[in-house]
C-alpha cells in the first residue's frame, strides 16, 4: 500500500476500482481497461487477454492495462489519417513478416498463427540441434517439413 494511501485511509482496490471505472468512460479507451492482477478472467477476447497476461510483470508493469482504439493517437498526424501506431494492439500492429530462404528451403507461406519465439525452434530444428533452454516456441511445421 502506498504511503498517501495510509494517510488518507484508502482502500487500494476500491481506488483501483475507481480508476478502472473513469478510464471505462473515455472515448479513446476501448471498453477495455484491465487489472492486471486479474486479468486472466478479464471479459476481453482471449488473445487480448493472452497478450495482456504475457506482457504483465509484477512489479514493473503497470497495475492497469488500457486498451487503446485502433485509430487513436496520442499526437496529431492528420485530420483525415486513421490508422494505429507501435504498441497497439490490433493485429496490423502486431504482424510481424517472417521470411525464411536459403539452401534446402523450398518456396511457401502459411497463414497459421505464428509466434516470434517460434524462430529460434524452427532456426535449431533445421539445423538438427536442440533449441536453447529459455525457448519457449515451436518449429513452424511448414518450413522444417520440407521433403
Amino acid at each position: 500500500m502506498d504511503k498517501r494511501q495510509a494517510q488518507n485511509n484508502l482502500c487500494y482496490d476500491k481506488v483501483k476500482a475507481a480508476i478502472i471505472n473513469e478510464f471505462k468512460k473515455k472515448s479513446e479507451i476501448f471498453p477495455f481497461v484491465i487489472d492486471n492482477e486479474n486479468a486472466a478472467i478479464a471479459p476481453v477476447p482471449q488473445w487480448i487477454r493472452e497478450r495482456v497476461i504475457n506482457g504483465y510483470y509484477r512489479g514493473r508493469t503497470g497495475d492497469i492495462t488500457l486498451i487503446v482504439r485502433p485509430d487513436h493517437f496520442s499526437f496529431k498526424v492528420k485530420d483525415d489519417y486513421f490508422g494505429a501506431q507501435h504498441g497497439a494492439w490490433t493485429h496490423a500492429d502486431t504482424h510481424i513478416p517472417l521470411v525464411f530462404m536459403g539452401w534446402h528451403i523450398k518456396p511457401g507461406k502459411t497463414n497459421k498463427l505464428t509466434y516470434m519465439v517460434d524462430t529460434a525452434p524452427t532456426v535449431c530444428s533445421m539445423l538438427h540441434i536442440e533449441a536453447p533452454s529459455a525457448a519457449t516456441g515451436n518449429p513452424i511445421v511448414e518450413v522444417v517439413d520440407q521433403k
